[in-house]
């Protein structure tokens, strides 16, 4: 097999590499990759027959450079710390992993496996893994967000939207909560899931799971589930759009 190997961690790249080695698993020279970019476009251009691929990395995780490589034939083994989101979406969707710190036996075990494998995991099983993933994630994540007492912690899928008042921002919650926090939209923003969470507008971030409908008045409109309207940015409709769309 031709096999190249992206994880952002140097060390671990090349202690995988090691192992695979050790094991004569590749019929040439390993290509050993840390920066994400870098390795979509050397992969575009000669695609190994298997990769084994990091899912947390800077720029693009796991799921996304697969999006963006568009090579469906080539096999994929995702290496993952300890996440029990991503195995049990893996374990349910029979997509290849190796859990980090990734022991010998383990790789020997992913080699076989590859040997028998006669086509590589379809891009819908990895997509809906993925999607399963970045779900049961939304689910756990807080905010921290200051308070007169001190910090309160919100839980992501409480919030519908946000709204920008200058250098503070108002969070619309379900339950008809609304609070007012000393920190910038961008501040907030760069606090949420971008799996979803979406900019609207200048002055508005949204939930995309608490959005009702999409209403055309008006240069277009998103009506929340509490039936606030949110305003969209002519120059954002098309992505929004297209982001909503099912």
């Amino acid at each position: 097999m031709k096999i190249a190997i992206l994880d952002d961690e140097k060390h671990a790249a090349e202690t995988l590499q090691w192992q695979l080695d050790r094991h004569e698993a590749s019929s040439e020279p390993i290509k050993v990759y840390t920066e994400v970019y870098k390795a979509l476009g050397e992969i575009k251009a000669s695609p190994p027959d298997v990769i084994f691929l990091d899912i947390e990395m800077p720029g693009l995780n796991g799921f996304q450079f697969l999006e963006e490589l568009q090579k469906p034939e080539v096999k994929v083994v995702f290496t993952t710390a300890y996440d029990r989101f991503a195995i049990r979406a893996f374990k349910v969707n029979a997509i290849d992993y190796l859990l980090k710190p990734i022991e010998d036996e383990a790789v020997v075990a992913a080699l076989e496996r590859l040997k028998s494998r006669t086509n590589s995991n379809t891009p819908e099983l990895i997509r809906e893994a993925f999607a399963t993933i970045e779900k049961e994630k939304n689910k756990n994540c807080k905010i921290a967000l200051p308070s007169a007492q001190g910090l309160d912690f919100i839980k992501c899928e409480e919030i519908i939207y946000c709204q920008s008042e200058s250098n503070y921002t108002r969070i619309s919650l379900t339950g008809g909560r609304k609070i007012l926090v000393s920190k910038t939209l961008k501040e907030i923003g760069n606090m949420l899931p971008d799996s979803n969470f979406l900019r609207t507008h200048n002055s508005y971030i949204v939930n995309t799971d608490r959005i009702e409908k999409f209403i055309k008045a008006n240069g277009g409109m998103l009506q929340m589930e509490n039936k606030d309207e949110v305003k969209i940015s002519r120059n954002r409709k098309s992505e929004i759009l297209d982001r909503l769309a099912p």
